[in-house]
């Protein structure tokens, strides 16, 4: 496929481009965008350039310049040549929301409105929220409460904070309990507050209800409706009441009760208390903290099965045992949890079922550097699957451009990487070799110091240079790395790249033979015989 750009370049970092992406229309980037316009046989640039001025004149022209026509034109010029045209994020996401798209709508939305274009941002809002979108009616239902981007109206927000906390939307259950509180735009009713009150203490996630409550909101009367609903049994308000203990909002901060308050609930088969208990346990009772973590985790909950897996398989908290950490971590992969599918897949490679381990691997390999890693080194070595170079360096470019990898493991692919590089045969490879393994060796990885010094040693994919092929090889020799001291010894003897010293030589042809090598031990004998 041929590409072509208006503006006549293509950044490197676009280089990887495939038809796969162009088929999505934008591709986004950095914040920047491609947008694909299609391919055509014809010379003529008549009704393609008619497309690209209708997609332009929706109001943004962040990507047009005042030459555009002849660099578009030269850039649709000759057969079947795709025509891609420039511009940034914010174009892509308007274009989208005018088509209909919900996320962009909402997402745009949120964009004016940190603009302080409020108008605008309750325009693109109330698009997403025909499709009934329980965020969008929320918003919606923010603007009319604060008069916001339109006429302030209480009854309007109350209405649609009713749609949005119907379909089970925690903050707008949240907002109608406090308008039912304080009678703004509904009849004051505490039996409607707490209705609502109570439902959106029922929902399981990292926040408690009550810390969505602003401070202008009436917080003694929302904790007084929890706190009657909590003495009533309720766990999700027990849960809340814990929270206002554990934070001090609108109570004396109390450990002990917020610590009760969470017991009753977690009791009740609340699962975010028993999450919390679990984690204020960790380091003072660790037998409670593995009772309720297994509570959370027997509930369903992947983080807390993630865990338990952890502690059984390092034997913390509880006795060690590989078949109960791989019986959680087997829950938490099927629901698409990436640690624990790569750390299953560790445990099968372990017992040799190379199949099922690349199974989990290539599951988790998209979110999980280390999983690609075992995943790239399965191909490499051919297990589990059959062996392929190709879809190896694959996999170690792909974590090559990681922005998550750390350290240690891009020293690995980048050794790895040069290996496969090297078998090539050809120049560019051997450039590209030579920069990875000396990017390792510098990261202080043994064998790349090694490998980089016999690149030096032999000129290939680097200008030769004997001085740094000995400086490469001594540094690998302290390091313990046996064919280098050998090599070492022998750029002394023969004063490569460093002047010649019979008794050095002798120092590193010990120091390997008494690690192994056979190389040296015939070496020293030689250099015996020529003492003599």
């Amino acid at each position: 496929m041929n590409i072509k750009f208006y503006n006549s370049e293509l950044p490197s970092k676009y280089s990887n481009l495939i038809v796969k992406d162009i088929q999505d229309r934008w591709i986004v980037r950095d914040n920047e965008c491609f947008y694909y316009l299609g391919h055509s046989e014809r010379k003529t640039d008549s009704w393609i350039w008619l497309i690209a001025k209708a997609i332009f004149t929706l109001g943004i022209y962040t990507c047009c310049s005042s030459n555009f026509t002849q660099k578009f034109s030269k850039a649709w010029a000759g057969k079947k040549k795709e025509v891609i045209v420039y511009g940034n994020a914010f174009l892509s996401l308007k274009i989208d929301a005018d088509n209909g798209d919900i996320e962009a709508q909402k997402k745009i939305s949120l964009k004016y409105f940190l603009d302080k274009q409020h108008q605008k941002a309750f325009e693109y809002i109330s698009k997403a929220a025909e499709s009934k979108d329980k965020e969008a009616l929320f918003s919606i239902a923010s603007y009319y409460e604060a008069g916001v981007g339109v006429s302030q109206s209480f009854e309007e927000a109350a209405k649609y904070h009713l749609l949005s906390a119907t379909q089970g939307f925690r903050r707008a259950q949240i907002r109608l309990s406090l308008m039912y509180i304080e009678g703004r735009g509904v009849t004051a009713s505490r039996s409607e507050a707490a209705k609502w009150l109570k439902l959106s203490s029922e929902h399981s996630d990292e926040n408690p209800a009550v810390s969505f409550l602003n401070q202008n909101d009436p917080q003694e009367e929302v904790i007084k409706l929890y706190k009657d609903l909590a003495n009533e049994g309720h766990a999700g308000s027990q849960f809340e009441i814990g929270y206002c203990y554990d934070t001090g909002l609108g109570v004396e901060q109390s450990e002990n009760d917020a610590i009760d308050w969470y017991t009753k609930a977690a009791t009740n088969g609340h699962l975010d208390s028993q999450i919390t208990l679990a984690k204020y346990y960790n380091l003072r009772n660790g037998e409670l903290s593995i009772k309720w973590l297994t509570k959370a985790a027997s509930q369903g909950d992947t983080l807390s099965q993630h865990e338990l897996g952890m502690h059984y398989l390092n034997g913390n908290g509880v006795e060690k045992s590989d078949a109960e950490a791989e019986k959680w971590f087997l829950e938490a992969a099927n629901k698409d949890h990436p640690d624990s599918q790569y750390e299953l897949g560790l445990m099968l490679q372990s017992k040799e079922e190379f199949k099922n381990a690349i199974v989990w691997f290539e599951k988790a390999s998209n979110r999980h550097d280390e999983a690609k890693y075992e995943l790239a080194c399965c191909y490499l070595e051919g297990r589990g699957t059959e062996q392929s170079n190709i879809e190896a360096e694959k996999c170690f470019e792909e974590l090559s451009c990681s922005s998550f990898i750390d350290v240690a493991t891009g020293t690995r692919v980048n050794y790895e990487l040069a290996k496969l590089y090297s078998t090539r045969n050809e120049e560019k490879f051997d450039q590209k070799a030579a920069q990875l393994f000396e990017a390792a060796a510098d990261a202080r990885h043994i064998e790349s110091q090694f490998e980089i010094g016999y690149l030096y040693l032999k000129g290939k994919g680097v200008e030769k240079s004997d001085k740094k092929a000995f400086t490469w090889f001594e540094i690998a020799a302290r390091n313990g790395h046996l064919h280098a001291q050998y090599l070492t010894g022998l750029c002394f003897l023969e004063g490569t790249g460093v002047e010649q010293s019979d008794e050095n030589a002798k120092y590193w042809f010990e120091i390997a033979a008494d690690n192994g090598d056979e190389e040296s031990k015939e070496a020293l004998k030689l250099l015996q015989e020529k003492t003599e």
